[in-house]
């Protein structure tokens, strides 16, 4: 309940910020009278109405058609402001009848009775820490392949994969390791994260694609983000991808903005 809450209060400090934004910025002083618009040989025209006994109206020439915009842009905030004030007037009434007990919060009423109760719903938290300790077999490690841990213990490939996973924890998003996947036309593949969003219980893969100078390691990668998007993944939607080279290595600062814009 508490999440609902914050994106009703979230969406109604919006709409009050668009309502100023529109009693600043309305057409005060756009002409009286009505727009009729009709629509002829593909093209629009426009007709100022100007009065109640005025059903056809006087066309409006072309290079009179600042006289349709802003009587168009009246007729639009005046609707805007109804719709958005009758949304900020919804939103208020909701908080204040919305019920003071989140679903979850009954089954962590009791830790005793936790255990003998299959719960319906369940925390945001006890979901993703259930979400993190699924079991299950990474990819292998070669016998020669450099012993590089995350501050959680965590096994990884490279140094850039190491801060990725410390960031992921200190941002406090869950995340397992080299999760097997099978794609379609592709077979199994390991990404190097897949995330959760504890609010939204959504998953993403993310990918670090580390060796970009390589011509065939870049091929590939792009091979890989295209089969990705062939089962459902898609950049940018529930796929992140970070790219690093040489003279360009990987941007911790911009990683943080990604993941605090996709996944807080």
């Amino acid at each position: 309940m508490k999440e609902i809450r914050n994106i009703l209060q979230e969406k109604q400090k919006y709409y009050r910020e668009m309502k100023s934004k529109l009693i600043k910025e309305s057409t005060h002083n756009a002409p009286k009278g009505r727009l009729r618009v009709i629509r002829s040989h593909g093209t629009y025209q426009y007709y100022l109405c100007a009065g109640k006994g005025d059903t056809n109206g006087k066309y409006i020439r072309k290079k009179d058609r600042k006289l349709a915009e802003e009587i168009a842009q009246r007729d639009y905030d005046r609707q805007m402001l109804k719709c958005i004030s009758d949304w900020d007037k919804w939103i208020g009434q909701t908080k204040n009848t919305m019920p003071s007990v989140n679903p979850a919060d009954i089954y962590e009423a009791s830790p005793g009775r936790k255990l003998l109760i299959k719960p319906y719903e369940i925390s945001d938290d006890e979901y993703a820490e259930n979400w993190k300790n699924v079991v299950y077999k990474g990819k292998e490690f070669a016998a020669d392949a450099p012993e590089i841990y995350s501050e959680s213990g965590i096994r990884v490939r490279s140094k850039s994969e190491k801060i990725i996973a410390d960031k992921l924890s200190i941002l406090g998003i869950p995340f397992r390791y080299e999760y097997p996947l099978k794609l379609q036309g592709y077979g199994i593949v390991y990404p190097d994260f897949l995330l959760l969003n504890k609010r939204t219980r959504k998953e993403y893969i993310f990918e670090h694609f580390g060796m970009m100078d390589d011509a065939d390691y870049s091929r590939n990668a792009v091979k890989k983000i295209n089969m990705y998007a062939k089962n459902g993944y898609i950049l940018g939607v529930n796929l992140l991808v970070t790219f690093e080279t040489v003279e360009a290595p990987l941007d911790v600062r911009l990683f943080e903005k990604m993941m605090e814009a996709v996944l807080r």
